[in-house]
C-alpha cells in the first residue's frame, strides 16, 4: 500500500469521526417536537451515511490489497464490518423516510428513539 493511500485513509476517518460526534451532539440539541432542527439532524445523518459508504469504499479500493499480503485473515473481518456500515446506513436511511412521512407525533417520537438507537449502533 502506498503511504498517499495510508494518508487519505487516515484523513477520511478522521473526518468521519469529526461528522459522527458533530452529528450527535446535534441530536442531542434538538429541542423536542423542533421540525426544522429535525429535519435538519435527518439530512445531516443522510449524508453521514453517504460519507460513510464512501469511506467504506476507499478503504476497500486502497486498504484491502495491502492486507492481503500482510495479514488476509483481517479481510473477512473488515468485510463483516463494512457490511453492518451498509445494512445501519440503509436502516437509517430509511428511517428517516418513514419519520418524514408520519402523521402522528407518537410516530415520529417511536422513529426516533429508532434512528438514535441505529446511530448508536
Amino acid at each position: 500500500m502506498k503511504r498517499t493511500d495510508e494518508n487519505k485513509i487516515n484523513s477520511l476517518h478522521k473526518d468521519l469521526r469529526r461528522r459522527m460526534f458533530e452529528t450527535g451532539l446535534q441530536a442531542q440539541m434538538i429541542e423536542e417536537g423542533n421540525r426544522e432542527q429535525m429535519g435538519d439532524f435527518l439530512e445531516g445523518l443522510k449524508e453521514l451515511v453517504g460519507y460513510s459508504a464512501l469511506v467504506v469504499m476507499e478503504e476497500e479500493r486502497s486498504f484491502f490489497p495491502g492486507i492481503i499480503s500482510v495479514a488476509p485473515f483481517m479481510i473477512p473481518l473488515l468485510e463483516q464490518e463494512h457490511t453492518k456500515v451498509e445494512e445501519l446506513g440503509e436502516r437509517i436511511c430509511i428511517l428517516a423516510d418513514e419519520f418524514e412521512e408520519a402523521y402522528a407525533d407518537s410516530e415520529r417520537m417511536n422513529i426516533l428513539v429508532q434512528i438514535r438507537t441505529a446511530y448508536h449502533e
